[in-house]
Formats: C-alpha cells, sequence, structure tokens
C-alpha cells in the first residue's frame, strides 16, 4: 500500500508534464490583422462617387483619405472575436465646400470570421464626434437580409483587393436615406497617431486647409 502511494505523486507529475508539454507544441488560432482603410472607387456610380461613409440623410458624406486616416482591427480569438474601426475622417457636403475633421470610432458585433481577417457582421454601433466642433453622430447597424456589414478579400463593386461594405442608422438627427459604410483595405497598419485628442487637435485643425482640394475635387464630380 505504501509503495503504491508513493507511485501516485510520480504518475501524477508524468500526466502534468504530458499535459504541459501537449499544450505547448498546439498551435494558437487566434490572430490579430490589421488593415489601413481608404475611399473606394464605387464604379457603380458614374462619375466615380469615392467615399468611406455616405450618409445622404445628413446630406454628407465622410473622406477615409486623411493621412493618418483610418484602421481596422480584427481579431479573431476563439470566441472573443472583435473587429473595431478607428482614426479620423475628413467631413464634406454634397452640396457646399465646408470641410472638417471627425473622429470615427465604430465596433461591429455578431461575427462570423472567415478566415484572414475576413468576416460578416449582424450588428454594430460606433459614434462620429467631430474635432474642434459641436457635432455628435452616434451609428448603430442596419441590416439587410440578416447581415449588416461584409469584410472580403476578392472585389467589390468594381474595386478588386479588400472591400468593406454594410449599411448604418443614425439615432440622432435625420433618419431617412441611404446611409452606409464603403471602403477599401489594404493590410498593414494605419498610421493613427497615438495621442490623446486635445493634443492632436492643433495639428488635426491645422492640417484641414490641405484638405480644400478634396472639396473642390467633390465639386467637380458633381458638375461633371
Amino acid at each position: 500500500m505504501r509503495a503504491q502511494t508513493r507511485r501516485l505523486p510520480a504518475l501524477a507529475v508524468a500526466l502534468l508534464g504530458l499535459c504541459i508539454l501537449v499544450f505547448a507544441q498546439t498551435p494558437s488560432s487566434a490572430a490579430t490583422y490589421n488593415f489601413a482603410l481608404s475611399d473606394h472607387p464605387d464604379g457603380a456610380k458614374s462619375p466615380p462617387f469615392e467615399y468611406g461613409i455616405r450618409m445622404d440623410n445628413w446630406n454628407k458624406f465622410f473622406s477615409f483619405e486623411i493621412p493618418g486616416g483610418v484602421g481596422l482591427t480584427v481579431k479573431d480569438d476563439l470566441g472573443m472575436e472583435s473587429a473595431i474601426m478607428q482614426g479620423v475622417v475628413i467631413e464634406n457636403s454634397s452640396t457646399d465646400d465646408i470641410v472638417a475633421a471627425w473622429l470615427l470610432d465604430y465596433e461591429f458585433t455578431g461575427l462570423t470570421m472567415e478566415g484572414s481577417g475576413a468576416f460578416t457582421a449582424t450588428g454594430g454601433s460606433g459614434t462620429l464626434t467631430e474635432l474642434g466642433g459641436p457635432g455628435l453622430i452616434n451609428f448603430s447597424s442596419k441590416q439587410r437580409n440578416g447581415t449588416a456589414m461584409f469584410f472580403r478579400d476578392g472585389g467589390h463593386r468594381g474595386n478588386p483587393g479588400w472591400n468593406g461594405w454594410g449599411w448604418l442608422m443614425a439615432s440622432n438627427g435625420p433618419t431617412s436615406g441611404t446611409n452606409d459604410f464603403l471602403f477599401a483595405a489594404t493590410p498593414g497598419m494605419a498610421n493613427i497617431p497615438e495621442v490623446p485628442v486635445p493634443a492632436a487637435l492643433p495639428l488635426l485643425l491645422s492640417a484641414l486647409g490641405l484638405f480644400g482640394w478634396y472639396g473642390r475635387r467633390r465639386q467637380r464630380q458633381l458638375a461633371a
């Protein structure tokens, strides 16, 4: 009996060592994918209508073309998946040359991961906050045939490679019209400044003068 008791700790140690060895050699399925986002050259429109977020009900569109831009981080982590879009966008009205900077923060929910960072989502929520101004837009998702967002590699509406497209609703302000995401993506980190918004605000506002060409280009597109 005493000999059997002595063997039990040795057996437990051996089993523990085997478990550690198995787990150490098992590859983790967790992965993080980063994408830098840009405006989508919508081939379905004539002339092309480039934007990242379109809000007909607010008579605005938002461009992802500002330096530093917008990033999308997708985590595929054993039931702890996430897809978060953050960055600074440029707003331009479809009727005038107003230019302003907004901070975008949006998280997709109800994710179905498709590999390599691709996913679909059934929901999502977030905000657009005007930098240096009073504007605030609260977003929620809108489904079409049960899906609120697609993010895939393989082309969409005439643009090859990675693209994202989906639908939005604003919980404040006008609610009619088309509100959607439509953007292109490139694998890799977006160069979003890692500084608090108050510290970054003077730099962002001083840079807005560089984007007057964007509003003028938009006006030329509308006149074409």
